[in-house]
């Protein structure tokens, strides 16, 4: 048995019924301040979740594009392939393979950088420079007959997003 000693001054006088609605509304406070910390907390937390992921993916990408760059330098016949059809010189069958494919991977390439840039996993500025090696192939004589050879084997928005690019650097 409690005393009443033992009791606050303040519900001494206080009916049963007024303690007990108070001490529940104060459980519901608290109760509904733990709810928005909580979810503040896994805000936060997915916040971040969302920063790492976007970084993860970035760095990934950069390894693709070190690993596309790294087979253009240790094939350097691929760039005089190019450079031989530029000057209107006839391709072999596996020349124009290889040209093809290595356009196909650097288009390739191209897709996931702009799929992760409409996702929000890649700024715009970041859009642009990662695209870098692609402008420049766009700018190549070759490009117009490969694009017309394969454009088809990419997403619509995607195609329409390379001949944007490719408009752009066609105009004076």
């Amino acid at each position: 048995m409690v005393r009443a000693s033992r009791i606050p001054k303040s519900l001494e006088s206080t009916p049963p019924q007024v303690g007990s609605t108070l001490l529940k509304s104060t459980v519901e406070v608290a109760s509904a301040i733990a709810i928005i910390v909580t979810l503040a907390l896994v805000g936060w937390e997915l916040r971040q979740n969302t920063q790492t992921l976007k970084i993860a993916a970035y760095q990934e990408l950069t390894s693709q594009i070190i690993e596309f760059n790294r087979v253009g330098i240790d094939h350097p016949e691929i760039g005089d392939f190019e450079r031989s059809f530029e000057r209107g010189d006839p391709l072999a069958a596996s020349q124009f393979d290889v040209l093809n494919n290595r356009y196909f991977e650097a288009f390739r390439l191209g897709d996931l950088v702009y799929y992760q840039f409409l996702q929000g996993a890649l700024p715009e500025g970041r859009l642009d420079t990662a695209l870098g090696p692609l402008r420049a192939m766009i700018r190549r004589p070759f490009f117009g007959v490969w694009w017309e050879l394969r454009r088809d084997g990419f997403t619509a928005d995607y195609r329409a997003f390379v001949d944007s690019l490719y408009s752009a650097e066609q105009a004076p």
